[in-house]
């Protein structure tokens, strides 16, 4: 297959995950969300969206207790680490960290036991001159520090 048969082959893949998670995300289906993070970890394009709908969602409280239960902390996580040097992954991750952890000790929890202190310090190095990764880790690491 020629380089641009598989670029091509590579975008409609993504489109189609993307469309995917969009979909779960209008459905609040956390558990398909999480598992088509973990099934596309390499997806960038994947990985971003999965963790842009997180910050969408997760802006109440029901749903930072199902979005912690899906295992949607360790999913975006594990998302940052595979994907250091996106910034946009970074961004996103830290949003949805930040959501995710406001008012919720549960999920604090589950963010300290994942690693998301060391992966936001690292988001953070990587990627100084970003101020939204460099604004929401800091909230996070205010968060997480107690």
């Amino acid at each position: 297959m020629s380089a641009e048969r598989t670029a091509k082959a590579d975008a409609a893949a993504s489109a189609n995950i993307i469309k995917s998670i969009t979909q779960y995300e209008k459905e609040l289906d956390f558990a398909q969300l999480v598992a088509t993070m973990r099934a596309h970890a390499g997806n960038v394009d994947a990985q971003e969206q999965g963790c842009r709908a997180l910050v969408n969602l997760t802006v109440n409280y029901d749903n930072k207790v199902k979005a912690g239960s899906a295992g949607a902390v360790e999913a975006v996580v594990a998302a940052m680490r595979a994907h250091a040097s996106n910034a946009g992954v970074q961004e996103q991750g830290c949003l949805a960290l930040r959501n995710m952890t406001g008012n919720n000790d549960a999920n604090q929890v589950k963010a300290g036991s994942a690693g998301a202190i060391e992966a936001v310090v690292a988001a953070m190095r990587a990627h100084a001159s970003n101020a939204g990764v460099q604004e929401e880790g800091k909230i996070v690491l205010d968060r997480l520090k107690r």
